[in-house]
């Protein structure tokens, strides 16, 4: 099976995180036997919720992993 990986930065963009994620998930899930998905956030020095909800997403779902940088860096 292929893997597809898909990279997400963010910042600032905790009430997009769980939108984007299920919109991805919709899109890839007639695909499920052909490829595993991978969703890896990169949260960037976000100073709201974002880093939050996709610890939330990766503690539910083990296709979804995250990066988390200490400050923001463009």
């Amino acid at each position: 099976m292929k893997q597809v990986s898909i990279l997400v930065p963010a910042h600032n963009e905790e009430k997009n995180i769980r939108p984007l994620y299920e919109k991805l998930v919709a899109i890839f899930r007639p695909l499920e036997n052909k490829y595993a998905l991978e969703i890896i956030f990169v949260n960037d020095g976000s100073t709201d919720n974002t880093l939050k909800e996709i610890e939330s997403l990766a503690e539910d779902d083990p296709s979804v992993k995250y990066i988390d940088f200490s400050r923001n860096f463009g």
